[in-house]
């Protein structure tokens, strides 16, 4: 047996922190994702195994402090990563401007020469610490890339959303019916009947163009949409990365279509998300 030949794929240096606070939005959705890599940068479009959500991240190779693409033959790979265990096996993040350097390696079992062996090693280079992580050969939903665009939208704070989620939290509703039209962005739970006083109780929170919170405001006609509290909530967790994001509504109360969220985090590159409407 001749001496195992092991191929360097791609091997990058980027800010730690900021890695594992995208991860961690990236393991909202799903804790296996398929990532794939070629000389731009990296790109991942993975569902949640209920098939109601979507998450998209482009993080371009200028958003890195290195980034080294040889792939095989300069060709685009892709690779499982169980996202669950990098953030388990990563050491605590001493400062904010400490770098991870990873690097993704493959072979050939050598009695096996159709087998290949990928493997993704993570070097903390604040603590000189280091751990590897095997790729997983994932059975993912064949996806055409997207390019979709709607052209009516709202632009918030994150803080602002993440807290009017937080009051629907409260209030005790799985779902939120979002309003958009070109004078304000309206956010509402069903109205239930409380028990103990017959009173009807309803949650409604209102932006307009006099709101600090709203940041641009663009329709031609108004949208509505009803969508599940919880992936709103997973998707808010993109505050960490970002101070704004953009939600873009398509449908009418007799066409119910997905809500797309965009956040533009500078750092870690662009996250869209998908959420498909709920439907009485």
């Amino acid at each position: 047996m001749g001496k195992r030949k092991v191929d360097t794929l791609v091997e990058f240096e980027i800010n730690a922190r900021g890695l594992l606070d995208a991860f961690r939005v990236v393991n909202e959705f799903t804790e296996e994702a398929m990532f794939t890599f070629d000389s731009d940068g990296l790109w991942l479009q993975m569902l949640d195994p209920s098939h109601v959500a979507m998450i998209e991240w482009m993080l371009p190779r200028d958003c890195m402090e290195v980034y080294g693409f040889a792939g095989r033959n300069g060709k685009p790979f892709e690779v499982g990563v169980n996202v669950a265990t990098v953030l388990r096996r990563f050491p605590k993040i001493r400062s904010v401007d400490d770098t991870v350097k990873v690097t993704i390696t493959e072979w050939r079992e050598r009695d096996d020469e159709k087998k290949l062996i990928r493997r993704g090693e993570w070097h903390y280079l604040y603590r000189n610490r280091r751990f590897t992580v095997s790729s997983l050969y994932l059975e993912t939903d064949k996806l055409p890339r997207l390019r979709v665009s709607w052209r009516d939208y709202v632009s918030l704070t994150c803080r602002g959303f993440k807290s009017a989620l937080e009051d629907f939290k409260k209030f005790g509703t799985d779902v939120v019916e979002m309003v958009l039209n070109d004078d304000e962005f309206i956010m509402k739970a069903d109205s239930y009947v409380e028990p103990y006083t017959g009173e009807l109780v309803n949650l409604t929170i209102r932006w307009d163009r006099t709101n600090n919170e709203l940041l641009e405001i663009d329709c031609s006609k108004t949208r509505t949409g009803k969508y599940h509290l919880g992936w709103l909530i997973s998707i808010s967790k993109i505050d960490k990365l970002a101070n704004t994001i953009r939600l873009s509504l398509a449908g009418t109360v007799n066409n119910p279509k997905p809500l797309k969220v965009t956040a533009d985090t500078w750092v870690m590159g662009v996250f869209n998300f998908y959420i498909a409407p709920y439907v009485d």
